[in-house]
């Protein structure tokens, strides 16, 4: 392994856990407990680091050259990806209740696909890159 493959593969480490963090914060402000959309100052940078980090994927799967860079970006991507889809299924477990920690208020269906789709995402640029590639 070059260090170009491993300076590669570090941004991509990167890149995906501040996705991962901002995308914890992302749901965690607008629907911890119930649903709400938030407009403070902090959900707003969290949305704007959420488009930089998307589209900072299209900038790295740009320069995935080697066959291992490549691998370990589908690698990060598809644990994103199956991390995703276990939120969605929590969400789609949700139910309105009485009590400390229950719900008030479901969340909406747009915010559940669109969760989806931002854990789904990366992998899908990883992968199209990927196959772009190999033809």
């Amino acid at each position: 392994m070059n260090k170009r493959t491993a300076i590669i593969s570090l941004l991509w480490l990167i890149v995906m856990a501040a996705l991962f963090y901002a995308m914890v914060i992302f749901v965690m402000l607008n629907n911890l407990f119930s649903w709400k959309f938030d407009t403070t100052p902090v959900n707003t940078l969290t949305i704007v680091a959420l488009i930089v980090l998307n589209a900072s994927l299209f900038v790295l799967s740009k320069y995935n050259r080697e066959k291992i860079e490549t691998l370990f970006s589908l690698l990060l991507t598809f644990a994103f990806l199956v991390f995703g889809l276990a939120v969605f299924y929590d969400f789609y477990q949700e139910s309105i209740g009485s009590g400390f920690l229950s719900r008030s208020t479901l969340s909406p269906y747009w915010f559940r696909a669109l969760v989806l789709v931002l854990y789904c995402f990366p992998f899908f640029v990883a992968f199209t890159k990927y196959k772009s590639k190999a033809e």
